[in-house]
Parts: structure tokens; C-alpha cells; sequence
């Protein structure tokens, strides 16, 4: 058995080797050999020539890379040297601009400084001038009141024109024609300041930059005044307004009440101003430093004032001195675009009447000192002390005591004249534009019903009269006050007169303004006694004393006297379109508007 075993084992030992033992090559495989060697050669070679073009490709790129990143930044280099030197040339222009600057705000600083003394010494020379020709006055006051007594059998004649037999002036004769003209200095109007820096800068505001901040310019929102509109709660139209003068807690600082500054205008005490009102800090940093005395802490008491606007009165606490600030965009004349206009046209008047000399006594319009358009169309001006017309006609009214008044009423014709014949200039007037005026006082009174159609239709036929008349075109356009009523005229000593509120001014007849007056007197005058006539003697004095003011008196009295009538028509009919006016004394003065539109 184990040698059966062992030639077992060395057959499969034989056979394992035989197995390993190469077959003999034939031409075939060699051939087969050879030619893998040679594709085995070929790929080599074709790896090699792969790797060597990507290789080529890669430094390529690299190298291309390296340029465009030195070009980059050669780029980048330039540009910041470029900023750089931009840089440096804009400081350079900065301190440039800023040393001009400096050097013309020291300049202004001197002229206004030799502006100043100039004014000081012309409102000296003015005030010797005032006080002397208060002297004359009063040393013709004796004979006057002889004269008056004379005279006033030849004023009530012509008063008497106004309602039924007014002089009739065909054609002006030359000598009144050439009179009328002389009077009238040929003052070249400006609608603006001669000297900006005069009003402050507050009176060439950013104003894009203002409405953008949105603090109170949109006259949806609450309204600002320098204080607090009290109300009652449980009143549902109440909006408080932004602006309060109160303490914390809601209450006044120190109460409210109907009280008489010294300026004797009526006013109604409302409180301290809060320090976080947007008044206080434009009256701290714009206004002050125009004021004598203030600094940027003073604080103020707030006063409401009468007037168609939102009307303040702000006092120093310190000082005591006091501002006025009007407000043109209220919650009742919401109108943004109407504001801003009104706005416009009185800070325009009132640097133009200024321009025109009349800024020192005896004859002032009173100076604007800055506006604020995103403060609700906010005008600042500054404050005069003396007594208003209205004020003087009421207390003659009251105390029988007419010698004051006469002696106003002289003033007032005096400034009127010298306001008027600063800013003639040569042109006709336009008489359609009264016209026009007067429709749309009867299309008022007409829309609250206290004209009926056919009253109206015989006011039309009166106006259309008066327009074919010669003598409503003859006179030279002026500057008119354009709102000539005796709440807009205050006085001070002697022949002083002040005056504000110019929002309506505008050129037109010299009598718009003096009809506006003579209107005036006898509606107070009306009001008060229910008599017609009670006025007359006030209203011939004053057109005679208007009337001595040019070459010819009496050809001024009498061409005055002629155009007159119109226009206490159109003042008379103006007063009566106001809610205040009781029922009795409207038929009052609707009668007596038709009666003065009748006489032509």
C-alpha cells in the first residue's frame, strides 16, 4: 500500500512539473509579442506627449493668471493714488472755501456793524425830526381844533358824495394829473432785501432738506405753534397739537388767562414753551442771535394773539422781550400750497417796504427776522410796543373823547402817504382787478345767503358803472397794505406808526388802502352807536390830512373824494360776509355798501 501511495505521489510531482515547462515559441506569438511591445511604446509615447502639452497649458495659465493679477493690482494701485490726490484737492478746496467764508463773515460782521451805526444815527436824526415836527403839531393843535370847526361844514358836503353826489371828474385837469404823478418817487421795487443777512439766515432755509425730515409740514398731522391748543377732551375734532406748553403731569405752566401786555394788544397766556418744541430750538439757533440780550438758553412764555392766521406772541423769561410768530398752514387753512405762497408774498413786501427807507420812526413796516417752512410755514418777526388803531377808535367810541383819534388819524395819513408814493412807478392802475375783487366779496356773501340773486345782480350793475368812470383809471399803481385794517397799524409817540400783517399786499389804487380805512371808521363807529353819520367827521379828516401830502390839496381832496365811495363799498360788503357780525348790523352794512356803490 504505501508503495502504491508513493507512485502516486510522484506521478502527480511529474506531472505538476511538466505543467510549468514553457511551450516552445512559435512565430506567431513572437510576432503578437512584438507588436504589443510596440503599441505598449506607441501609448508611452503618446502619455508623454499628453502630459507634456498639459503641462505647457498649465504654466500657460499660470503665467496668465500672474499677469492679469499684476494688472490688477497696478490697476488698483492707480485708482487709490488717483482718490488719494482727489482727497487732498477736495480738503484743500475745503479749507479754501472755508477760509473765503470766514473772511466774508467778518466782513459782513463789520458792515453790519457800520450798518447799524448808520441806522442808530438816522433813527436819532429821525426821532429830533419826529419830535419837532410833534412840536409843530401841537402848536397847530389849538388852531386845528378852530379849523376842524370851520371846516366841517366843507367836509360833511363832501362825505355827503360817498352816498349820493360824489364829485365828477370827466377828466382830471393837467395840474391835479401832473400833482398826483409828482408825489410818486420812482423807487425801484424789490422783492427782496437789499442786505439778506438783514432778515437772518433763517430766511434762505434748506427747504427740500426741511420737508424731507417731515417734522410737522404736512398739514394732515398736528400742528405747531409754540404751545398747546387747549381743548376739551370729550371734544372729537380735538388733535393736540405737537408742540406743548406744559409741564409733566398736562397741566399749564402757570395757568391761562386774558391779559394786557405791553404792547396793549389783547392776548391769551398759554403757557411756557417745552424745551422738546421744535419752536424753541429753531427760536434758540436761528433767531436769537439776532435779538439783544438773548442767549441760547433763554426760554419763553407763549401768548395767543388775534389774527386770520395762528398768531404768537413769545416772551423772554429773562429779558422780556417778545417775538410774534405767525403760522401760515393751520388746521384751518390746510392748503400747503396756498402757505407757502402767503408765506412768500409778505416776507417779499416786507424787505421791500424796509428797502423803500421805511424802517426807523416816525414810520416803521416791522422787520421779518426768519421763516421755517417745516414748522407749519412759520414767520418770525420781531415785536413792536405802541397802540393799535383799533384800540384808539374804541376808546373815542367810549369816552367821547375824540382828540386822540384825530391826531392818529393824521399820523396814519401821513405814513400811508409816504408808504404809497415810495413805491409808484409810472403805471395806470388796473381797474378790472378791484372789480373782480368785488365779485368775489358779493359770490361770498352770496354762498352764506346774506345776499339774495337780486342784490346781487344790482351790485353788478353799480360796479359796472364805476368802471366806466375816467377817473378810476387816472392814478399811478402803488404798493398797497392791502389788509388796511385798525388791527394792522400800531402807534407810538407823536407821529410813530407801525405796521405789519403784509401777506395781502400788492399794487393797485392808492385808495384801496384809504377806502379800507374810511370803511373801517364807519363800521366801528356804526357798530357801536346805529348811526350812519357817527363817522363822517373821522373819515373827512383823514382823507384831508392824506390829501395835504400833495402839491395840489384840493385837487388831491377831490379826485380822492371821487374814488373813494368803491371802495368803503367793497370794505363794507368784506365786513359783513363775517359769521361775528350780528344779523341787525350786517343790514347795516349791506345798506350802506349800496348806497356808497350808488354814488358814483
Amino acid at each position: 500500500m504505501n508503495k502504491l501511495i508513493a507512485v502516486l505521489v510522484a506521478g502527480l510531482f511529474a506531472t505538476s512539473v511538466f505543467a510549468q515547462t514553457a511551450a516552445p515559441a512559435t512565430p506567431a506569438v513572437v510576432k503578437a509579442e512584438a507588436k504589443a511591445e510596440k503599441a505598449d511604446a506607441k501609448a508611452a509615447k503618446s502619455e508623454a506627449k499628453v502630459d507634456a502639452k498639459a503641462d505647457a497649458k498649465v504654466a500657460a495659465a499660470d503665467d496668465k493668471a500672474a499677469k492679469a493679477q499684476s494688472a490688477a493690482d497696478a490697476k488698483a494701485a492707480k485708482a487709490k493714488s488717483k482718490a488719494d490726490a482727489k482727497a487732498a484737492k477736495a480738503e484743500a478746496k475745503a479749507a479754501k472755501t472755508k477760509a473765503a467764508a470766514d473772511a466774508k463773515a467778518a466782513k459782513s460782521g463789520t458792515a453790519s456793524d457800520v450798518k447799524t451805526d448808520k441806522v442808530k444815527a438816522e433813527a436819532a436824526t429821525d426821532k429830533a425830526a419826529s419830535k419837532a415836527a410833534t412840536a409843530a403839531v401841537k402848536a397847530e393843535g389849538k388852531a386845528d381844533v378852530k379849523k376842524r370847526q370851520a371846516c366841517l361844514s366843507f367836509f360833511s358836503p363832501c362825505l355827503a358824495l360817498f352816498r349820493f353826489q360824489p364829485i365828477r371828474l370827466r377828466a382830471l385837469p393837467h395840474r391835479t394829473r401832473r400833482a398826483l404823478s409828482l408825489v410818486s418817487c420812482n423807487v425801484s421795487a424789490r422783492s427782496r432785501c437789499a442786505n439778506p443777512t438783514e432778515v437772518g439766515r433763517a430766511l434762505s432755509p434748506d427747504h427740500d432738506e426741511e420737508t424731507s425730515q417731515g417734522l410737522t409740514h404736512q398739514a394732515k398731522g398736528p400742528m405747531t405753534n409754540g404751545t398747546m391748543q387747549r381743548r376739551d377732551r370729550k371734544d372729537p375734532q380735538h388733535k393736540p397739537a405737537m408742540h406743548r406748553a406744559i409741564r409733566p403731569g398736562g397741566r399749564f405752566a402757570t395757568g391761562i388767562g386774558t391779559i394786557t401786555v405791553q404792547a396793549a394788544m389783547s392776548a391769551t397766556y398759554m403757557g411756557r414753551m417745552a424745551k422738546d418744541d421744535p419752536v424753541l430750538d429753531f427760536l434758540q439757533h436761528d433767531i436769537q442771535e439776532q435779538i439783544d440780550g438773548a442767549t441760547e438758553t433763554s426760554t419763553y412764555r407763549v401768548f395767543k394773539l388775534n389774527g386770520s392766521n395762528d398768531v404768537y406772541m413769545y416772551e423772554d423769561r429773562a429779558t422780556g422781550k417778545k417775538l410774534i410768530g405767525k403760522f401760515f398752514l393751520t388746521a384751518t387753512k390746510n392748503d400747503a400750497a396756498k402757505a407757502v405762497s402767503h408765506l412768500t408774498r409778505e416776507v417779499n413786501s416786507l424787505c421791500e417796504m424796509r428797502d423803500s427807507g421805511l424802517t426807523a420812526s416816525p414810520h416803521q413796516v416791522v422787520k421779518p427776522l426768519g421763516v421755517k417752512h417745516s414748522l407749519n410755514e412759520l414767520l418770525v418777526t420781531e415785536c413792536f410796543e405802541g397802540r393799535l388803531l383799533s384800540e384808539v377808535i374804541l376808546d373815542a367810541i367810549q369816552s367821547g373823547d375824540h382828540a386822540e383819534l384825530y391826531a392818529k388819524l393824521t399820523a396814519l395819513a401821513y405814513f400811508l402817504s409816504e408808504f404809497h408814493k415810495r413805491t409808484a412807478t409810472g403805471l395806470g392802475v388796473d381797474f378790472n382787478q378791484d372789480c373782480d375783487y368785488l365779485d368775489i366779496v358779493i359770490g361770498r356773501l352770496l354762498a352764506i345767503s346774506a345776499l339774495a340773486a337780486d342784490q346781487a345782480a344790482e351790485l353788478y350793475v353799480f360796479r359796472d358803472r364805476w368802471r366806466t368812470q375816467p377817473r378810476m383809471w387816472q392814478d399811478q399803481q402803488v404798493i398797497v397794505h392791502g389788509d388796511a385794517t385798525p388791527e394792522n397799524f400800531m402807534f407810538g409817540p407823536g407821529l410813530e406808526v407801525m405796521t405789519f400783517d403784509l401777506e395781502r399786499s400788492k399794487r393797485a389804487d392808492r385808495v384801496f388802502d384809504i377806502g379800507r380805512i374810511a370803511g373801517e371808521l364807519k363800521h366801528f363807529f356804526m357798530r357801536a352807536s346805529g348811526n350812519k353819520d357817527a363817522a363822517e367827521p373821522f373819515i373827512g379828516h383823514f382823507l384831508w390830512e392824506y390829501a395835504c401830502h400833495f402839491p395840489d390839496r384840493d385837487g388831491a381832496f377831490a379826485s380822492i373824494t371821487g374814488r373813494t365811495p368803491f371802495y368803503m363799498g367793497i370794505t363794507l360788503l368784506r365786513i359783513a360776509r363775517n359769521s361775528w357780525v350780528e344779523p341787525g348790523h350786517r343790514e347795516q352794512l349791506l345798506s350802506e355798501a349800496k348806497a356808497c356803490l350808488r354814488s358814483r
